[in-house]
């Protein structure tokens, strides 16, 4: 069988990715990169009906890809189908990829579902002693360094009870153009004494900073009204009804990206409770959130196994694709979270060679390791 399309086979292909919420996924050409989940529909992603995605929230994608080739693959009825082709920037500032005359059927061992992402955890040293299978929690998509895109637009009064005791995180209201500016960028806003940061502290880019807003008096003036502070905005980039937050007792930068994961914890913990049928049965571990530095673990019910001031070794399997990335490291409980008869662990990473150090982080920031 031909691997390649007709003509007429494309056209309908096309069609169809003009209609519909159609999910993909995009992978760079260099292998480190962060590889991207999406939807078209959503986040300001369309494609045009002259064959061509675009990308009009600069947020789904770093800019840096521009000029680098990158592989799209998606099905349709079934049938698993990629192309690849540059990203190129419009007139108009947005990203764009164009479908090429070629699009291709995938091989059966790609076509089919991609590997998941798995983590084994080792309670005896040195990957030794009981293992433990973990998966990843659904609904808690990795390598999403702000954290605050996951939780709902409206939280319930149960997770703003943990956000404010977690994360010092409180309910406030903000000016209009600044909770606008909020949820079109799904960035924060760093306020010190009313003024911005010239330069985004973070990793990734989560900030708003004055270079953003250097044009834009209003959003000056209003900038200066706020008091010091993280604000954020439920929801994501996507995010209509999203309430807006503020932390107020931020220490550094690096004491506030050290919370960007507890967010995932009060998730986790202010959701239905699942019963177990046998009384002080071993947990089943699942991974809310992974970075270069830190993982977090959670448990639904049953007997929580792991401990403060012991080291428990890792092997992760990423999803690269088709293809998996094996890292092994060591972990350490840094904290223990817990409600009714749910636990969640903050867990501090070591032992991680340079490499896989360099992919965890370039998978979660999307931004080049230093």
């Amino acid at each position: 069988m031909n691997n390649v399309l007709s003509g007429l086979e494309r056209d309908i292909v096309v069609s169809y990715l003009c209609d519909g919420e159609i999910p993909f996924t995009l992978v760079p050409s260099q292998p480190a990169e962060k590889i991207y989940s999406l939807t078209t529909g959503n986040s300001g992603i369309k494609v045009l009906s002259q064959g061509i995605f675009l990308f009009s929230d600069s947020f789904v994608l770093p800019v840096n890809l521009v000029g680098t080739s990158v592989e799209i693959r998606f099905y349709f009825r079934k049938l698993g189908l990629s192309f690849t082709n540059s990203v190129y920037r419009t007139k108009a500032g947005a990203l764009a990829i164009a479908i090429p005359k070629e699009i291709l059927r995938l091989p059966d061992a790609i076509a089919s579902v991609e590997s998941p992402f798995t983590c084994r955890l080792f309670l005896g040293e040195a990957f030794s002693g009981e293992c433990l299978d973990c998966g990843q929690k659904e609904g808690f998509p990795l390598f999403v360094p702000q954290t605050w895109h996951l939780l709902s637009e409206n939280p319930s009064r149960e997770l703003e009870k943990l956000m404010e005791k977690f994360c010092k995180a409180v309910p406030v209201e903000v000016p209009d153009s600044l909770k606008n500016l909020m949820c079109r960028t799904g960035k924060g806003i760093l306020s010190v004494q009313g003024k911005l940061l010239d330069d985004n502290p973070f990793p990734s880019d989560s900030c708003i900073t004055t270079e953003t807003i250097k044009e834009n008096s209003e959003i000056q003036k209003d900038v200066s009204s706020l008091a010091s502070g993280f604000y954020f905005v439920t929801g994501g980039s996507s995010s209509v009804t999203g309430k807006t937050y503020w932390i107020k007792d931020i220490i550094d930068h690096q004491y506030l990206s050290e919370l960007f994961p507890v967010f995932t914890i009060a998730m986790f913990l202010s959701g239905n409770e699942v019963s177990t049928s046998l009384q002080d049965r071993f947990a089943n571990l699942q991974v809310l959130y992974v970075s270069s530095s830190e993982i977090v673990l959670a448990a639904e019910s049953g007997n929580f196994q792991l401990q403060k001031e012991v080291e428990y070794s890792i092997l992760l399997q990423v999803p690269m694709g088709s293809l998996r990335r094996t890292i092994t490291l060591v972990c350490s409980v840094d904290e223990i979270y817990q409600k009714d008869n749910k636990t969640c662990a903050l867990c501090r990473l070591s032992s991680v060679k340079a490499e896989d150090q360099r992919f965890l982080y370039e998978s979660l920031n999307g931004t080049r390791y230093t």
